[in-house]
């Protein structure tokens, strides 16, 4: 079974970059695309070699710590495709602001 579906497979490179929306490079995101993995070069560039693919649609995702995670579609056709440049959005994440009494002599209260 295996091998109809490696019919119509040839051995693909897949590259591109990943950025920040400062328009940084990100080195040291991770993509994955058909159970695969490569990370980001200081450059935010990344490449996925020998991958047996058959023409079509295939998903790829991108992870960044404090970053969102992103997941798009991309469309194989020939030997090799560059993926439009990635760019990643810093996760929004806001910590209340807690006042705090820093006097030892203070009685601890509830802020309002």
């Amino acid at each position: 079974m295996i091998l109809l579906w490696l019919v119509g497979c040839a051995t693909r490179t897949i590259s591109g970059s990943i950025y920040s929306i400062e328009q940084q490079p990100l080195a040291n995101a991770t993509c994955v695309m058909v159970e695969q993995a490569t990370q980001s070069d200081t450059n935010g560039l990344y490449q996925f070699t020998d991958l047996h693919l058959k023409k079509g649609e295939y998903t790829i995702q991108c992870t960044h710590k404090g970053f969102q995670f992103y997941q798009d579609t991309i469309s194989i056709e020939g030997i090799s495709a560059t993926v439009p440049q990635i760019v990643l959005t810093p996760l929004d994440v806001q910590i209340p602001y807690l006042p705090i009494n820093l006097d030892p002599a203070s009685p601890i209260t509830p802020s309002k």
